[in-house]
């Protein structure tokens, strides 16, 4: 029986390590508001090595203009911090005017009515995001992915208000990025002035089990 216990009680750390979910970092505005930068990072499953991805989007058309990503395994650190300030580097974010940790924006109150519909309100007008998944994909070498062969889906974001909906984003091929993702969701809202980033997190095969990464679409408020 207690041998059982041991085994038991391996599966279940086991299971604890068995998905990595990254850990989303808003690393701010231009002073324009006209471009946003954001980064996902983790300590990977199975290696131990840092990871971070530091991406750079384009306000008005949402349009990913730089993306940049760094793992460490040559154990000169296992800090995910570090991979983090390695991966900002490399981006350039000067090129932006963009100096991490400054010109956050604001973090809207959201009421979550759906993990893909979210509300705020902003100088007094009432907003609706809608997120919808949608089917089937290519990525960007032409390869087609088989909605059947790993939940692969793609997605659509829009935004509402005052009885008028505008498209912030739509997938029309999938990115290499999101490879097989699936399961998206909403998590967050953030303004800089008239500037509007949406925080979207989504699933992913990983090393064991789904793993959980972040993405962001944009717009202009009305």
């Amino acid at each position: 029986m207690k041998t059982m216990g041991l085994v038991l009680s391996f599966l279940m750390v086991c299971s604890a390590w068995g998905a990595d979910k990254m850990h989303f970092h808003n690393l701010g505005f231009s002073p324009d508001a006209s471009h946003f930068a954001f980064a996902n990072s983790i300590v990977k499953d199975g290696t131990g090595f840092p990871f971070a991805r530091v991406s750079v989007i384009r306000i008005a058309d949402d349009a990913l203009v730089d993306s940049k990503s760094v793992t460490i395994e040559d154990g000169s650190s296992w800090q995910e911090k570090e991979a983090l300030q390695r991966a900002q580097t490399a981006a350039s974010l000067e090129k932006y005017n963009i100096t991490p940790g400054r010109s956050l924006g604001e973090d809207e109150a959201v009421r979550q009515l759906h993990p893909q519909v979210l509300v705020f309100t902003s100088e007094k007008t009432a907003y609706t995001v809608n997120l919808r998944e949608l089917t089937n994909g290519n990525v960007n070498d032409g390869s087609s992915i088989a909605d059947t062969a790993c939940g692969n889906k793609m997605m659509k974001v829009t935004l509402a208000a005052g009885g008028k909906t505008t498209v912030l984003h739509e997938d029309h091929i999938q990115p290499n990025s999101r490879f097989c993702s699936r399961n998206y969701k909403l998590v967050k809202v953030i303004t800089q002035g008239k500037s509007l980033v949406v925080v979207v997190a989504y699933d992913s095969p990983g090393f064991n089990g789904d793993d959980t990464s972040y993405t962001v679409v944009s717009g202009v408020l009305p």
